[in-house]
């Protein structure tokens, strides 16, 4: 019998950490221990504070900047907070260029910006909303290498709600098709798309709405296109049981560009638990969908994730990720992934720090922290040249100064490409005809995880960590029974 506690003493701790290692991450230090570049100042002093940043890299490796600020006298603000300008500059030739106001409402009026996204002829295309009398939602698109010139930005209305617009999100697929959703009035996910580079946009189209307002609104959507143009979009339902908080996340499905959607609940909160909102989705190896969510201040699992292997049809249960006690509903946890299929996230938490982690395909990483604080809203994450990460925050929650972090991962880098030529439609000015490419640096490197090379196929509600208990325990019993069967024999 001493063999058999002895092996029992081996396999315990073995099996509990085959589950306890893949569902929350330690803390691993800050940001700067992995590579992370110090903060860079974005706006210089005197400059109008900035909010609500954007930011993209277009094919090149430039890295695009947007932000809203408000320019007049603080007593003209027509509500606290209150944003009215869209300002931009980029990151070319290891140099940034002078920051531009680029785009006002039609009355010069509050306004909101909400998404940017790059296309495939080079062009930025930006969503943003009216938020005077219209609570219009507006769409306006220039090439990359004249984004800082306001003359060259076409814009266009898109839709005008009873009430509100809320969260439009823009992504750009194949062959000049773009696709957005917004949230109308609280109460309606909406869905829009354009075939010919946002030339023309289709009626807005309902995918869900609620049954009584009373009771629930939906909210802040997302979306994102899958290798097959499947597309994907998830929001949150706010109730007023919770003082219009999250307690319940959905996802929606396309495979015909939006014509029709299967519509899921994802996940709900019970009464006994903390709020849950702010879901985002995000595409890896063309085919994977990946979902992140936030859990409020007083849960223990402050962040979880799920992910489905065939293009949404199926998904693994829901893994909570974070380490205990890093909650709060503080926007979007942002996700990018690079060349090599790992996913990036940066999410906020209750202490007001920017966390970063990444998952390789089978685990995540232990947490790293920036030194900075940042508002709910001002934050924002994007990938470039396949391994080079550029990620724009507050300084300071409220501060109204931004700064930009960048990291290169160890991921094959893409080589850069020549920018299209802008296309001349309206404007008649002798336009540049390409532009040279920049000088790569690199940052410093660290080591990243080897991914699995064999297919996963994972089935509706299974979790690695619990298969590998599974084997684990199995492979300890097989030696428990042939020992007991050898010493069985030899008495």
């Amino acid at each position: 019998m001493k063999y058999y506690k002895l092996i029992v003493f081996l396999i315990l701790p073995l099996f509990l950490s085959s589950l306890g290692a893949h569902v929350c991450a330690q803390s691993g230090g800050t940001v700067e221990s992995i590579g992370w570049s110090p903060s860079l100042p974005l706006i210089e002093v005197g400059e109008p504070e900035g909010h609500t940043p954007q930011i993209v890299a277009d094919r090149q490796g430039r890295v695009h900047v947007f932000w809203a600020s408000w320019v007049g006298a603080q007593e003209d603000l027509p509500f606290p907070e209150a944003l009215n300008t869209i300002y931009y500059r980029r990151l070319e030739n290891n140099a940034w260029t002078a920051t531009n106001d680029i785009l006002v409402t039609p009355e010069n009026g509050a306004l909101s910006l909400s998404s940017v996204a790059i296309d495939d002829q080079d062009y930025l295309n930006v969503l943003w909303v009216d938020l005077g009398r219209t609570r219009s939602l507006y769409y306006s698109r220039a090439h990359t290498s004249l984004a800082d010139m306001p003359q060259y930005w076409d814009t266009k209305l898109l839709d005008v709600p009873q009430m509100a617009t809320i969260a439009p999100c823009l992504v750009t697929g194949k062959d000049g098709k773009f696709y957005a959703v917004y949230a109308a009035d609280n109460q309606t996910i909406m869905f829009l798309a354009s075939k010919d580079y946002g030339a023309n946009w289709s009626t807005p189209i309902a995918i869900a709405a609620v049954s009584n307002p009373q009771y629930a609104s939906f909210t802040n959507p997302r979306i994102a296109v899958d290798e097959l143009e499947f597309l994907h979009v998830v929001w949150s339902e706010y109730v007023p049981q919770r003082n219009w908080q999250g307690e319940a996340l959905y996802y929606a499905r396309s495979e015909n560009q939006g014509i029709t959607w299967d519509v899921h609940e994802m996940y709900r909160s019970t009464t006994e638990q903390s709020t849950a909102a702010w879901i985002n989705v995000v595409v890896r190896d063309g085919h994977e969908v990946h979902l992140a969510w936030n859990r409020g201040i007083g849960s223990l699992e402050g962040r979880f994730h799920t992910w489905s292997s065939d293009n949404g049809k199926t998904w693994i249960a829901p893994v909570s990720f974070f380490p205990p006690n890093e909650s709060g509903q503080t926007h979007w946890p942002w996700m990018v992934v690079d060349s090599a299929g790992i996913l990036h996230l940066i999410s906020k938490t209750g202490d007001g720090t920017p966390k970063y982690m990444y998952w390789n395909g089978i685990q995540w990483s232990p947490m790293y922290f920036f030194a900075e604080t940042q508002n709910d809203l001002d934050s924002a994450l994007a990938i470039g040249l396949g391994n080079q990460l550029h990620f724009v925050h507050a300084a300071a929650a409220g501060s109204g100064i931004l700064v930009y972090n960048t990291r290169q991962t160890d991921a094959p880098a893409i080589l850069p490409q020549k920018i299209s030529a802008p296309v001349v439609t309206t404007i008649q000015d002798k336009l540049p005809t390409s532009t040279p490419l920049p000088k790569v640096t690199a940052t410093p490197n660290y080591t990243a995880p080897i991914l699995p090379t064999e297919e996963q196929n994972v089935d509706t509600m299974t979790s690695r960590p619990i298969l590998l208990a599974i084997v684990v325990s199995l492979s300890f019993l097989i030696v428990i029974i042939t020992i007991w069967i050898s010493a069985r024999r030899g008495r």
